[in-house]
């Protein structure tokens, strides 16, 4: 997006490791965009924040509420991340419309079946083309991730260069009882998420742990420091999408 002159040195050692500082010469001397330099504010609504367009007179807009397709790794009834998903399409910003999209009635993919597609790929893949990102919210089985995300994620991606995931922008949440929390499948998500072409989210990493503990019996989040987090999350989210050149 822009040439970013980064100053890297080291400050201490601890434990073992070496601490950097990243630090980013004068705004003056870069043709940056504003997003840039704008402070992340703790709780910010990330509508507020001003993405710039390319027209005639190169005037800043305020970015539209986006539309966000929440797919959920697991068929489970009384799942743990289908509970997540639930309560995050309940805190979601009016920046953001949060729509949970079923995956669990989609056909095995089987290449043979591309000249005549089962109508349920065929309605998944116009209804995924119509959102602006994605938010993957999965368990871990075997260390990755379960077969009915992976078949979605497969289904969406064919024909050969017709992939409804290209370009749009992600974010990855994984959901366990364990303290773990996903960490394996998270990860083996993001690597199929970057060969189809999906700007990833990296910070903040969300490995969410114990959540046979998390929720309440209303089904919401119980913990505030996790809601805290989760609303950071979704401004994130935002700021990643309005630095893309899809014009978020």
């Amino acid at each position: 997006l822009c040439n970013f002159a980064l100053l890297l040195y080291a400050t201490k050692i601890k434990a073992g490791r070496i601490l950097v500082k990243v630090g980013l010469t004068s705004r003056n001397k870069m043709s940056c965009p504003d997003w840039v330099f704008l402070p992340l504010q703790k709780y910010e609504n990330c509508a507020k924040i001003p993405t710039r367009v390319r027209t005639s007179q190169r005037s800043n807009v305020i970015m539209a509420t986006k539309n966000i397709a929440v797919l959920v790794g697991s068929l489970r009834k009384e799942s743990f991340n289908r509970k997540m998903a639930v309560a995050l399409t309940h805190m979601q910003p009016s920046s953001l419309k949060l729509d949970l999209v079923e995956i669990g009635q989609l056909p095995m993919y089987n290449q043979d079946l591309d000249d005549n597609p089962p109508e349920a790929w065929a309605s998944f893949r116009k209804r995924m083309r119509g959102y602006d990102g994605v938010l993957f919210v999965t368990p871990e089985y075997n260390r990755s991730v379960p077969a009915v995300l992976k078949n979605a994620i497969d289904v969406g991606s064919r024909p050969y260069g017709q992939s409804v995931w290209n370009g749009k922008p992600a974010a990855v949440i994984s959901v366990s009882p364990s303290a773990m929390g996903g960490f394996g499948s998270n990860h083996h998500l993001r690597q199929s998420l970057v060969f189809l072409n999906m700007p990833v989210m990296q910070q903040p990493e969300a490995y969410v742990g114990g959540a046979d503990k998390l929720f309440n019996e209303r089904g919401e989040i119980s913990a505030d420091k996790t809601r805290e987090f989760f609303t950071g999350l979704y401004q994130r989210l935002c700021r990643l999408g309005g630095a893309l050149s899809r014009g978020w």
